[in-house]
């Protein structure tokens, strides 16, 4: 569980710049996206594989390698992601 810490970082940066461009309702759909998927894969653990609370505590891991995943994908589709390659072209 601690080793995906990192993903939880690295959604925090993809939410504060996705806020600080003013793209709130990303930011907003990829924390509850977030939140969703951790009570879905906790549901599907338990409930469907028989892991009682070794599925709920897997479900954190998992949900944070997802979220962290989907936040890189849906990044580069915004106007953070238009401003990077800008300043990448400026090199």
């Amino acid at each position: 569980m601690a080793l995906t810490f990192g993903f939880i970082g690295g959604q925090m940066v993809v939410l504060g710049a996705l806020r600080a461009a003013g793209q709130t309702t990303t930011s907003m759909f990829l924390a509850t996206t977030h939140a969703f998927l951790i009570f879905a894969i906790a549901f599907v653990l338990v409930r469907i594989f028989d892991l009682r609370e070794l599925g709920v505590w897997w479900a954190y891991p998992v949900a944070n390698s997802a979220a962290m995943g989907f936040g890189v994908l849906v990044l580069p589709a915004t106007r953070v992601g238009a401003g990077l390659r800008e300043f990448s072209r400026l090199k």
